[in-house]
């Protein structure tokens, strides 16, 4: 494994930025490295489409209150796209074995070490905060479980798009069908609520009138994980907004809250 610069440090406040790229698997981190004295790490994960300015503005809170925090921005294949039923398996390995590396290189077992996610970023950090013992906290924005029929019954446009293609092509009379042909070929393993450690801390914010991460669920997520939790009566990006303007504290209290208790 090799680990590089790609661009030079910079300080805002108590906060040094680097970009780095950790190989075999080009996986691309944004390090918000505090100076002060560490409290502890985060690892965040976005959502479809890449870092935003959410992303960055979290880390870099995150990072004013002492924790060092890793925007995990891509890996190898993350956007692949295929019709076969199997991608998505695959597509859930390759981010919980970016996480695994990301670990390894940036945390130690001393460490208190906490993950963030939003949308498809909080369903591969739960499944995550499951695996991983190192990992301790886990907050979750619009994330939702099974995984199999988060798939099946979004309307996100690329989801919706292969699910119509493949219930032509495959033959499957309803959505109910689609999701158990997909529960056969994503293995346990990279779900969510696979294994659920429930003394370990988590929060999970609950879109009510989602329907790309469907809102039953993300309550499903939340009750399994015995989560704090907070119900917005908005869909899935004006909920992503909405926390942010209005609520963004709850991370920074809720890994404040979590990191004592470690």
């Amino acid at each position: 494994m090799s680990v590089f610069s790609l661009t030079g440090f910079f300080s805002k406040k108590h906060c040094e930025l680097s970009e780095e790229l950790l190989q075999p698997h080009s996986i691309k981190i944004l390090s918000y490295k505090t100076t002060k004295k560490e409290r502890g790490k985060i690892l965040i994960l976005p959502p479809t489409g890449g870092v935003s300015y959410l992303e960055k503005k979290y880390a870099q809170d995150l990072c004013e209150k002492a924790f060092s925090s890793f925007i995990i921005s891509s890996w190898d294949g993350i956007n692949e796209e295929a019709e076969d039923l199997n991608i998505h398996n695959t597509l859930l390995s390759r981010a919980q074995k970016a996480i695994r590396q990301v670990l390894s290189a940036k945390t130690t077992d001393k460490d208190f070490v906490g993950i963030f996610g939003t949308s498809v970023g909080g369903i591969h950090a739960a499944t995550a905060l499951g695996h991983f013992d190192s990992l301790k906290a886990g907050f979750f924005i619009v994330a939702g479980a099974p995984v199999h029929k988060v798939i099946a019954y979004s309307t996100e446009k690329t989801l919706s798009k292969y699910r119509t293609i493949r219930m032509k092509k495959f033959g499957f009379s309803s959505q109910s069908d689609y999701a158990e042909a997909l529960n056969k070929k994503i293995s346990p393993e990279v779900q969510p609520l696979y294994k659920t450690n429930t003394e370990k801390k988590s929060f999970v914010v609950v879109a009510m009138k989602d329907t790309t991460v469907p809102s039953r669920f993300q309550k499903k997520m939340a009750q399994a994980l015995k989560a704090q939790t907070l119900k917005l009566r908005g869909g899935h990006l004006s909920s992503i907004l909405w926390f942010r303007w209005f609520h963004s504290k709850k991370v920074i209290s809720f890994f404040e809250t979590a990191s004592q208790k470690n």
